[in-house]
């Protein structure tokens, strides 16, 4: 019990230190806040929120020159447009909330109070107030500069990852090229109501050229694909890595049950664009 009553005066003493403490440290984070333009960082954040709509670059469309001309004036139109609505958003925007719900539990939570007061002092320095004068500027500019090599290097290393993925797994590139023909078999179907009947012979003779200029028929050990239909359903195999197509396999199944990762020389199966059977998860 006397321990307790001990330990209980303890607090009772050092809860008024806490809290001058965490009053003087409040004190700080506004004094900091003061010295910085609240209006440009939450421009900052807003341009770095909607930096991502200029993403796409009219090299890789497959345009004429007369479409790039006009998709290009487009795009300056509709940057015109977004910049216009950027000034009317920020106006309305209340730039003290932001300072008091993100900026101050930032900086509480990352400097001690003897680390603010030297920030303090160091911004009321000509560097210092440069410093923070700049701050929006450059994050904003290095979000602008990173973005588009953000966006080529995630395209170059997507790339190089799935390589090295469909190298490891090369059942994957199978299930790539039964997929792509899942794509016209089901453009196809729209156009016609129901699949084109036959083998696959007798299938790619009825969607080549009109709906696919070209049409994978073989798997990547080198067998060809089997296809089956009823007309409303169909099954497309692949006899997998030991190159032989079960009996089953052929057969359309009433249940689209999946058997993902069923053996290493599994048959792969599409039925109707689901993938129902392959040697691993996909």
């Amino acid at each position: 019990m006397k321990q307790i009553l001990t330990l209980l005066l303890v607090l009772a003493l050092a809860l008024p230190a806490l809290a001058q403490e965490s009053d003087a440290k409040a004190r700080l984070v506004e004094e900091v806040l003061q010295l910085l333009d609240l209006k440009a960082l939450t421009a900052t954040a807003y341009d770095i929120v909607v930096s991502d709509q200029d993403a796409e670059l009219l090299s890789e469309s497959q345009m004429t020159p007369e479409e790039r001309v006009a998709a290009e004036q487009s795009r300056l139109q509709a940057q015109a447009d977004r910049r216009t609505y950027r000034t009317m958003i920020l106006e309305r925007l209340d730039h003290q909330r932001y300072a008091r719900e993100v900026y101050a539990p930032l900086l509480s939570k990352a400097f001690s109070t003897e680390e603010l007061q030297q920030l303090l002092a160091f911004m009321k320095t000509p560097a210092g107030a440069k410093v923070a004068r700049l701050i929006p500027e450059v994050s904003n500019a290095t979000a602008a500069k990173a973005a588009p090599m953000l966006h080529a290097d995630l395209r170059r290393l997507s790339a190089e990852m799935m390589r090295e993925d469909r190298k490891k797994n090369p059942w994957k590139v199978t299930v790539d090229d039964m997929r792509a023909i899942a794509s016209v078999l089901d453009t196809f179907a729209i156009e016609n109501n129901g699949y084109p009947a036959g083998d696959f012979a007798g299938m790619k003779s009825l969607v080549t050229p009109e709906y696919s200029a070209t049409l994978p028929e073989k798997d990547v050990w080198g067998q060809a694909f089997v296809y089956v239909t009823d007309g409303t359903s169909y099954r497309l195999i692949s006899g997998g890595a030991d190159k032989q197509v079960d009996d089953e396999s052929a057969k359309i199944g009433t249940s689209m049950e999946r058997r993902q990762g069923a053996t290493p020389e599994a048959d792969i199966i599409l039925q109707n664009g689901v993938l129902v059977q392959s040697p691993g998860p996909q």
